[in-house]
């Protein structure tokens, strides 16, 4: 299987096309991370192909002074919950083939992975919109909308 195929076949599914399991209720680490390093709060492995899995939930960024921060956090509602970073890994067959920072942001109601320029990939979108569906309300377009986001080509 092609990189472009794995990442078009997660641009097509929606959140129940997935098997979601919180790695933090049980305790596993699916890619045996060493446990220093911490570990995702979700697993999703995508029910048709099990071969392609999604982790995300490692935080990355602190609260506070030493909060993660980028320029497009200009609108109010981005500052509700964003300072804290986190990790988003795709596998396939146990293998790392993409790895992206994504935010909460407006009280945890959305998610955006960090824009690239003025744009997000469209494998980005699709997984800050799994990652939303599972968690929050708004639509990742709505927000993108609101900061002059695209989708690169």
């Amino acid at each position: 299987m092609k990189l472009k195929d794995i990442y078009t076949k997660i641009e097509n599914t929606v959140l129940d096309d997935w098997n979601s399991i919180s790695q933090a209720a049980h305790g596993t680490v699916a890619h045996m991370r060493p446990i220093d390093e911490g570990q995702h709060d979700v697993l999703l492995v995508l029910k048709d192909d099990v071969r392609i899995s999604v982790e995300y939930g490692l935080t990355l960024g602190l609260h506070g002074a030493d909060a993660f921060y980028t320029e497009w956090m200009h609108e109010d509602w981005s500052k509700n919950g964003s300072d804290v970073a986190h990790l988003c890994e795709v596998f396939w067959n146990g293998n790392l083939v993409h790895s992206g920072v994504f935010h909460h942001i407006d009280g945890f109601k959305g998610v955006l992975f960090t824009p690239h320029d003025d744009s997000m990939t469209r494998l980005e979108y699709a997984l800050s919109e799994l990652i939303a569906n599972r968690t929050a309300g708004r639509t990742t377009k709505q927000y993108m909308d609101q900061i002059g986001l695209v989708l690169a080509d």
